[in-house]
């Protein structure tokens, strides 16, 4: 939408400067007709002072319509790069989100792999339970409250 927005900115921008020019044209075509029509009319005494004049405001003329130009071309160039600035933008944007989800998916990852407090203390029990049978002189499967301790170990969830 943001896209939309500036590119629909940038063609009205260059519709009033193409505006700008062509009135700037018109009106160089009027002044030069209104010139050759002087032109025409003067007499020969005054043709030289007036020749020369026309030739002043037509090189003026030509120097306005080159400096409109020059505007629209580097208007041209600005969008360009405006253009090229949204792109690297977008760029960075989508690189910086990228970032951020395999952050998250590294944290939760890292998260779920580390064992719970509790799931560590009961295999550590476990662990105790498991060395004190075997180190007893009688066999941990004659005493029934023993027994059950270790049967019990191998169940999920116990």
């Amino acid at each position: 939408m943001e896209e939309q927005r500036r590119a629909l900115h940038a063609l009205e921008q260059a519709c009033a400067v193409r505006g700008a020019m062509l009135a700037s044209v018109e009106s160089s075509f009027a002044v030069v007709q209104s010139l050759q029509a002087s032109d025409d009319g003067a007499s020969v005494e005054e043709g030289g002072d007036a020749e020369h004049a026309v030739r002043g405001i037509r090189a003026l003329l030509r120097k306005r319509d080159a400096l409109a130009l020059q505007i629209l071309e580097t208007q041209h160039a600005l969008q360009s790069v405006q253009e090229q600035e949204a792109t690297v933008a977008n760029e960075i944007e989508r690189t910086r989100d990228d970032t951020i989800s395999v952050v998250h998916a590294a944290r939760q990852d890292a998260q779920a792999k580390k064992p719970d407090a509790a799931e560590q203390q009961c295999a550590l029990l476990k662990g105790v339970i498991l060395h004190l049978a075997m180190k007893s002189k009688e066999p941990w499967w004659n005493d029934p409250q023993l027994t059950e301790i270790v049967l019990s170990m191998d169940t999920p969830g116990a």
